[in-house]
């Protein structure tokens, strides 16, 4: 996969703001300082991947590459391998590397001792004008990335390994079956306590549904933007600028996914027992009735964040979506 490597040196004196708070007679003195020390650091070979079909996180997670020992490309080191293009530009990522120099900087000088007993006003300091932070160069380089996949049925999941250190990324689907399993054996125990200490009235059963699809909501909702925003790649920086006409299309996905339905029918349901608690029938049946009707929601909207989770974690790979040359030679 190709990737930007940046150089980045901080060179010169770092003028770092601090306070010195103390409390006496009842008051608060805060003296304020300005330490200036010297420093003189280099940052050789930060990688951010350069190909908007790979995912930031994914990069991110694999990372980082050792570029001591990088060697000349040529051609030949790309037989047998697919091999991705460069189109993402150099600039995409210098905030991002320079921003991991200065935090990386600043850790490493706060440990200093002259700083002790004392409080860094981090949020004051300028990183390029304080810390003299400078990219230096930027030069493209191509990383070994393994991509092992495996079928489910008719879909793809896939694992991303770091070929040089072995580390993994991988998006897990969930098997619908064993979630089933695993969830009616979990509910064993759980009705055996509600049974033994807890009394199982109409009111009772009703409530407690009532309660677990709220919290069925919220979990729905938070875990849902969470697919979305992965499925848009709102964070991914380099889609995002190799992308820009997509912004558009991104909005409809956005609304297409939001899963209004599952949602809607669960406060319904919710809705539902609320009436009937305040009408408060003669007939249990209405309370069991319900209950039953807000479970099923529950379930509903289990069920339906399992299958997005699955159909995000089953794409394809992205160097399969291009085909060059012969394939099948």
């Amino acid at each position: 996969m190709p990737y930007w490597t940046y150089d980045i040196e901080q060179n010169g004196s770092v003028c770092i703001p601090a306070k010195f708070s103390k409390k006496k007679d009842h008051c608060l003195y805060v003296d304020y300082y300005e330490i200036t020390i010297p420093i003189k650091a280099a940052y050789k070979g930060l990688s951010f991947d350069a190909s908007s079909s790979f995912d930031d996180s994914i990069s991110n997670y694999i990372a980082p590459y050792d570029v001591n020992g990088v060697k000349e490309f040529v051609p030949s080191i790309l037989s047998g391998f697919y091999a991705d293009t460069q189109d993402v530009e150099s600039r995409t990522y210098v905030y991002d590397a320079k921003d991991l120099v200065f935090n990386t900087s600043f850790d490493k000088v706060a440990k200093d001792p002259v700083f002790k007993g004392l409080e860094i006003e981090k949020d004051k300091i300028i990183r390029d004008r304080n810390f003299n932070t400078e990219c230096k160069s930027a030069e493209i380089s191509l990383f070994p990335v393994w991509f092992m996949s495996y079928r489910n049925k008719d879909r793809v999941a896939y694992a991303v390994v770091n070929g040089q250190t072995g580390k993994v990324s991988a998006d897990m689907p969930v098997d619908m079956a064993k979630y089933v399993i695993s969830s009616f054996i979990l509910m064993i125990p759980i009705f055996l306590l509600f049974e033994l200490f807890l009394p199982a009235t109409p009111m009772f059963m009703l409530s407690a549904a009532s309660v677990l699809a709220i919290i069925m909501q919220f979990i729905y909702y938070k875990e849902l933007t969470a697919i979305i925003r992965k499925k848009t790649r709102t964070h991914d920086r380099g889609y995002i600028a190799a992308n820009k006409k997509r912004r558009k299309e991104k909005k409809n996905e956005l609304t297409e996914s939001k899963g209004a339905p599952v949602f809607l029918l669960s406060f319904i349901t919710v809705l539902t027992g609320l009436i009937v608690r305040l009408i408060d029938p003669a007939s249990d049946l209405f309370y069991y009735i319900t209950a039953v009707l807000i479970l099923v929601a529950v379930v509903m909207n289990a069920i339906g964040l399992i299958g997005r989770h699955n159909i995000l974690t089953t794409r394809k790979l992205p160097q399969f979506n291009r085909h060059g040359g012969d394939d099948n030679a």
